[in-house]
C-alpha cells in the first residue's frame, strides 16, 4: 500500500529524499490501499483494494467514480 499527502516538508536531505520517494511510490501504485487517500484532488486515481476497483476523483473533488475492476 502506498499513499502520500503529496506535501514535501522542509527537512534535512535524507528525510526530504525519503519523503519524495514515498510520494513517487504512491503515484506509481495509483494510491493503492484499503481506504481512500486522506488528501485528494480532482482527477486523482485510487486503486481501491477493498472493492477491487480503480477509481478516479470527480472534477469537483467531492466523490470517487469507478473506472475499472481490478483483477
Amino acid at each position: 500500500m502506498a499513499q502520500h499527502d503529496y506535501v514535501i516538508s522542509n527537512s534535512d536531505g535524507l528525510t526530504v529524499r525519503n519523503d519524495i520517494n514515498d510520494a513517487l511510490a504512491a503515484i506509481q501504485s495509483n494510491n493503492d490501499g484499503t481506504t481512500a487517500p486522506t488528501a485528494t484532488t480532482a482527477n486523482m486515481f485510487w486503486a481501491d483494494t477493498t472493492a477491487n476497483q480503480l477509481k478516479i476523483r470527480n472534477l469537483a473533488d467531492s466523490a470517487w467514480n469507478n473506472l475499472h475492476a481490478l483483477t
